[in-house]
């Protein structure tokens, strides 16, 4: 990493056998993970079988933090034993829980507190009345309610002012906590109750906390007041590092002084292209040049800052170049075919059980016990259209077939007559069937009944997938959600459908999918996946201004006036934007080499771009300091390198996939390209009117007759549409 760093270990901690430290600071990568050797040893007293708690702030740097140390023991032997890995959460949970469920009091889950918030909204005479039937107004206001929630309550009516919506938002969160103190408890209550019981612990290693709230300030507190706890926090030269050094060094009673001194780290190759789909092209080059030399997929990572367009376009240059992968998939759970599913099949009944809604709804979801292209053709035959044409029209069909079939002459004709009259009924039966299930959720009396029917009916349309880990896990996340629900009868009234519906999308779509398994692979996810991760490569793409940082408004719930009054419990836009920056230090510092890239032109908008803000550190690193966002292309050096064009991307790398190498033979020599392909340059060069540009046929189109119905309608639903 040509960041301008010493070799040196800049580590504060006693000597080997020393008293522990109960605060080291150490830069992210490797040094974090050398202290964290050293913090394990001296916890275990040179006992290996010792028990330790390792608190990590997530998972994946649970799973790190777990492969180190068994390549990485202490004192110099591979492997370790009586190491627990928990995050902070789970910690809290194991102390608080026996407490907390012999009061009867379950955690708060999301849908709850959603659905606790619509009620009141609902009941209540405030300026969001008027939008109270929104989904997406509850949710909003529940999110405002979790971000208050870390607030001391003593401060929160300091905190309106003048402002009306802001004292609104103040008076529903108060209410909407106090509808659910009896019977839930959140991640405060869990918190403050951890701390009040918290008794005995093996030693505890607080590695690579993030800010401590208020409350989990107090609860590493009362942790430290019965074990030995030592927190190892990472840093990267960045302006956000005081905070999390303040909230941790408060929690242990430490005076918050400064770390060891740590530049920025910065890029050591900077790639520009034309867009972000070239950017994309070009990384996955440099990755696949890495990957030939022999560096395993898992020691590489790629991190984006927004999904859109980054998400979807690595996973598929990544699956075209048959580069196996892991991380953060890019379609929502309610694109997958569960969540289209549900979403298709709770939506039947306000749409009046359409034919057309029914019939895409079957093609889609493929429920159990029905053909659905069969289906198709027999409704269509029968003349259904929608509601009772199901049962009616559908009996008749039936009648109308059995009697043909009494007087046709061809046996096989009639035979056929008679397996048409019995699959219709088997349609109507079917769509009976569903019909009776819907209105059995439309009618439920509670919504642990509502629960219940759902269940029964998910279970019976679409059978548990076992081979399928990804749509396994969809589908339970979806009865996982609706058994969630039976918590609002104690908050809420009677239950809803459409609230059934609008609340699983809302969660639905706010829950990606993930691709691979950990550790196979390369990398792929946001810059935050990549925070405490050692990697031999990594690459960060996107990294032009308004992407990186993402551009942002200000909260009109809890805008920065307010938070401001907070001192720092509720972050700013400034303070949003440190720890972001923070997130990408720390994810370059833990990379050997890395490569930075960004975009000069963005062909979806038409919009020019420049380096970000962020990325400027590496360029003057390379070109000087007098280089700017504007001026930057004035300047050269060999590790900016700057692409022209896609065909000039394509004839300087070695060939990623298949196609990539087609389109360099191509260029290398014309004669390769399809006569087809070259005929429609050509035309299209020329602006003639062909059939490369719209002509059908030999000759010019017929005169324009007039529409049917029939597109009248389909014009009037979606003009787009339409045309396809």
């Amino acid at each position: 990493m040509s960041d301008g760093r010493s070799g040196d270990r800049l580590c504060e901690h006693a000597d080997e056998g020393g008293p522990a430290m109960p605060l080291i600071s150490a830069r992210y990568g490797h040094d974090v993970y050398a202290a964290l050797t050293d913090a394990v040893a001296r916890a275990k007293h040179d006992d290996p079988l010792a028990e330790v708690m390792l608190v990590v702030p997530t998972e994946p740097i649970g799973t790190a933090a777990r492969r180190w140390l068994a390549a990485h023991g202490p004192n110099g032997s591979p492997g370790i034993a009586g190491l627990s890995i928990v995050t902070q959460y789970r910690l809290a949970e194991r102390i608080a829980s026996p407490s907390l469920a012999g009061l009867g009091r379950k955690p708060v889950t999301a849908p709850v507190l959603v659905g606790a918030m619509r009620a009141i909204v609902a009941r209540s005479d405030t300026c969001f009345t008027p939008i109270a039937h929104h989904p997406q107004t509850a949710r909003a206001l529940a999110d405002a309610s979790v971000e208050l929630n870390r607030v001391d309550p003593a401060v929160l009516p300091t905190l309106a002012g003048d402002r009306l919506v802001t004292a609104e938002v103040l008076d529903l969160h108060q209410k909407v906590r106090q509808e659910l103190a009896a019977g839930y408890f959140d991640e405060v209550e869990l918190m403050r109750v951890a701390t009040e019981t918290v008794d005995t612990l093996a030693p505890v290693v607080l590695f690579l906390p993030h800010e401590l709230s208020p409350a989990e300030q107090k609860f590493v507190a009362a942790v430290a007041g019965v074990t030995t706890v030592t927190a190892i926090v990472g840093l990267t030269g960045g302006v956000a590092d005081e905070r999390i050094l303040r909230s941790v060094a408060a929690a242990l009673g430490e005076v918050a002084a400064p770390g060891p001194t740590v530049l920025p780290p910065v890029g050591d190759r900077v790639i520009c292209t034309t867009d972000a789909d070239d950017e994309v092209r070009a990384v996955i080059g440099v990755l696949a040049d890495r990957l030939r030399t022999g560096v395993p997929g898992h020691r590489i990572g790629i991190v984006y800052p927004t999904a859109n367009p980054y998400a979807r376009l690595l996973h598929e240059h990544l699956a075209a170049a048959g580069i196996e992968r892991y991380g953060r998939g890019v379609k929502p759970d309610a694109e997958m075919v569960y969540g289209r599913a549900v979403r298709g099949l709770l939506a039947l009944p306000e749409r009046g059980f359409r034919r057309a809604e029914v019939m895409a709804w079957m093609a889609d979801a493929r429920p159990k016990g029905i053909d659905a292209q069969r289906a198709d053709r027999v409704s269509r035959r029968a003349g259904i259209v929608s509601g009772k044409d199901w049962d009616l029209r559908l009996v008749a069909f039936a009648g109308d077939q059995r009697e043909r079939a009494v007087t046709e002459e061809d046996d096989g004709y009639a035979s056929w007559r008679l397996q048409q009259a019995e699959f219709a009924m088997e349609v109507r039966d079917f769509v009976a069937d569903l019909r009776l299930d819907l209105e059995g959720l439309q009618t439920a009396v509670s919504w642990t009944q509502l629960a219940g029917r759902f269940d029964a009916m998910w279970r019976r349309l679409f059978p548990e997938p076992l081979k399928e880990p990804d749509q396994a896990r969809v589908y339970n996340s979806i009865l996982t959600f609706v058994h969630g629900l039976q918590g609002l009868d104690e908050v809420t009234g009677a239950p809803s459908l459409s609230i059934l519906r609008e609340t699983l999308e809302l969660d639905l779509r706010n829950s990606t999918s993930r691709v691979g398994k950990i550790g196979t692979g390369v990398m792929v996810g946001p810059i935050r996946d990549a925070v405490g991760m050692q990697f031999d490569l990594l690459c960060v793409v996107g990294m032009a201004e308004g992407t990186l940082p993402p551009a942002t408004t200000d909260d009109p719930l809890l805008p920065e006036s307010v938070r401001e009054c907070t001192q720092g419990v509720l972050p700013t836009w400034r303070d949003r934007q440190d720890l972001q920056q923070r997130e990408l230090l720390a994810a370059l510092a833990g990379a050997k080499t890395s490569v930075l890239s960004f975009p000069r032109g963005d062909i979806r908008s038409g919009a020019r771009r420049v380096p970000s803000r962020w990325l400027l550190p590496t360029l003057q690193a390379f070109m000087g300091e007098d280089v700017r966002a504007t001026t930057w292309q004035e300047y050269s050096h060999p590790a900016v390198e700057v692409r022209g064009s896609y065909a000039a991307g394509v004839e300087s790398e070695d060939p990623a996939s298949e196609v990539a190498m087609r389109q360099r033979q191509a260029l290398a020599d014309p004669t390769q390209i399809d006569p087809i392909a070259r005929s429609m340059i050509a035309v299209r060069a020329d602006a003639t009117f062909s059939r490369f540009t719209g002509l059908v046929g030999d000759s010019v189109p017929l005169p324009e007759i007039g529409p049917s119905p029939t597109r009248l309608q389909k014009w009037f639903e979606c003009p787009h549409h339409y045309f396809q």
